[in-house]
C-alpha cells in the first residue's frame, strides 16, 4: 500500500473517525487533519487534535509501518520534532523524536473499510484507456467543474514553464522566442520539429529587414529549410534560388538538411512548402506580429491576423515545379484555432504573468471559451465516455487530465478519482 494512498485517507478523515485511540490507548478526537505538505519535512501542518485531555496543534507524519520513523532518520532530525501524531496503517515498533520523547501513534488498519481498499486497487491495476473507465457512471459531472478550470491553468502553467526557458535562450527576446513557437505551430504536428529548427537557424532579426519583399522573405525561408538546392524548371523557384544564394552569403547562412520535411501521407493542403509560404505571408504582412497578436481580444481579430495573401505563385502551386489546380489557399479555421490555442494563449498568459498584467492573462482565458474543441484521439474519448466537451477551454484540460494524471494513475490527486474512492 502506497503511503500517498494514507495520505489520502488521513487528508479525507477516509476512516472509522469515532472512538479512535492510540495503540497505547489514549482516546483521539480530530479536529483538523491539517495542510498536506509537497516539501520536504512532516507530511502535514497545523494539524489539531485532542489526545485524552489535551489540545495539540503540530504536524502529523504519515508511514505504512511504524518503524519507517527510523528507517527514514527522522529521530535524528529537528524537523519532526513538532509531530504530534505518527499515522500508520500498522503498527510495528515505537517511535522517538530526536528530544528523546514518544511519539503517540494511530494505526489505520482497523479503521480502513475494505472497499475503500478494493477501490484504491482497482485503479491502481486498472488496464482501461483510463482506469476509473468502468467507473465513471458514479461520477457527479457538476462537481468536477472547478477542477476542470483547474487543470485548464495547469496546463497553461505547464506551456509558460517552457516558454520562460526558451525566453532564457534568446536573452529574455520575447519577439524571437514567439516566433519560434509560432513557426513550430505553423509545422503543426507532423512537422513541427523542421520549422523550430528552421526558425532557429534563421533569427527574427534577419527576416524583419527583409519584411516588405515577400520574395526575399520566402527566399530566406525555403532556402533555410534546405528547399532550393534543387534544379528547377520554372522561373519563380530560381528567382528563390538565385536570391537565396546572395542572401546566404550576406549573412553566412547554412540551411538545414531538406529531409527533415515530411511530405508523405499528407494533404497537399498541410504540405511544408505551403506552410512555409503561408509562415512567409504572415510575416509580411504583419507589423509587430508579436505585440498584435497580444492584442487580439475575440476570435474575429484572431481569424482577421490570418487573412493573409500568398504570393500568385501558390495558387497553381503545393510544391516547386508541379502544377495543380488554381486554388486560393488559405489557413482554415481550425489551423488558425490551433495555432491561438498552442502559441498565441499560452504567451498571452506568461507575458501577462510577466507584466503583471492580470487583464492579459483572463482574456487568454476567456478567449478560449469561444473556440472549438479540438478534435483528437484523447478529446473524442472522453466524449465518447459522457464528457461535454463545449470548446477549446475543456479540451484542453480534458488532455491534461489523461496526460498528467489518468496515465501516471495520480487518481489520488484527480477529482473524479477522490469521487469513487468517497462514494
Amino acid at each position: 500500500m502506497k503511503e500517498e494512498f494514507l495520505q489520502f485517507i488521513w487528508q479525507t478523515s477516509l476512516f472509522k473517525s469515532e472512538d479512535l485511540q492510540t495503540v497505547d490507548g489514549q482516546s483521539i478526537k480530530l479536529i483538523r487533519p491539517g495542510s498536506q505538505n509537497k516539501d520536504a519535512g512532516p507530511d502535514f501542518f497545523n494539524s489539531k487534535l485532542m489526545i485524552d485531555d489535551t489540545l495539540w496543534v503540530g504536524n502529523i507524519e504519515v508511514h505504512y509501518s511504524s518503524s519507517e520513523w527510523m528507517q527514514h532518520g527522522h529521530q535524528f532530525d529537528p524537523a519532526y520534532n513538532n509531530v504530534v501524531l505518527h499515522v500508520v496503517y500498522e503498527h510495528d515498533e515505537e517511535i522517538v523524536n530526536q528530544l528523546g520523547y514518544v511519539i503517540p501513534t494511530l494505526e489505520l488498519r482497523p479503521l480502513i473499510s475494505p472497499s475503500v481498499i478494493a477501490k484504491y486497487n482497482n485503479l491502481l491495476m486498472g488496464k482501461k484507456w483510463i482506469s476509473c473507465e468502468n467507473m465513471l457512471a458514479g461520477v457527479d459531472k457538476q462537481k468536477i467543474i472547478p477542477f476542470i478550470h483547474r487543470l485548464y491553468i495547469e496546463r497553461l502553467e505547464d506551456k509558460t514553464r517552457y516558454i520562460h526557458q526558451d525566453l532564457l535562450l534568446n536573452q529574455n527576446n520575447w519577439e524571437q522566442t514567439f516566433y519560434e513557437y509560432m513557426a513550430r505551430n505553423f509545422g503543426f504536428k507532423t512537422n513541427s520539429l523542421p520549422f523550430h529548427i528552421l526558425a532557429k537557424s534563421l533569427p527574427l532579426q534577419i527576416l524583419a529587414k527583409h519584411k516588405p519583399n515577400i520574395l526575399q522573405l520566402e527566399a530566406l525561408l525555403f532556402g533555410q529549410a534546405g528547399m532550393l538546392n534543387n534544379s528547377f524548371e520554372e522561373e519563380y523557384p530560381n528567382q528563390l534560388k538565385k536570391e537565396y544564394g546572395y542572401l546566404k552569403k550576406a549573412y553566412q547562412l547554412e540551411p538545414i538538411n531538406e529531409s527533415l520535411w515530411k511530405f508523405a501521407t499528407m494533404r497537399p493542403a498541410n504540405f511544408p512548402t505551403l506552410r512555409i509560404a503561408e509562415f512567409a505571408a504572415l510575416l509580411h504582412g504583419s507589423t509587430s506580429l508579436f505585440s498584435r497578436c497580444m492584442e487580439v481580444g475575440s476570435k474575429k481579430e484572431v481569424e482577421a491576423l490570418f487573412e493573409i495573401t500568398l504570393h500568385d505563385y501558390w495558387k497553381t502551386h503545393y510544391q516547386f515545379d508541379q502544377v495543380a489546380m488554381a486554388q486560393k489557399k488559405k489557413l482554415g479555421t481550425s489551423s488558425i484555432e490551433n495555432i491561438f490555442i498552442n502559441t498565441i494563449a499560452p504567451f498571452m498568459f506568461a507575458y501577462g504573468k510577466e507584466k503583471l498584467n492580470e487583464n492579459l492573462c483572463e482574456r487568454s482565458i476567456r478567449m478560449m471559451q469561444e473556440l472549438h474543441a479540438e478534435s483528437n484521439g484523447i478529446v473524442k474519448k472522453w466524449e465518447e465516455m459522457g464528457f461535454d466537451i463545449k470548446h477549446a477551454f475543456h479540451s484542453q484540460a480534458f488532455i491534461q487530465l489523461k496526460n498528467m494524471y489518468c496515465t501516471p494513475k495520480k487518481c489520488l490527486s484527480c477529482s473524479i478519482g477522490n469521487q469513487l474512492l468517497m462514494c
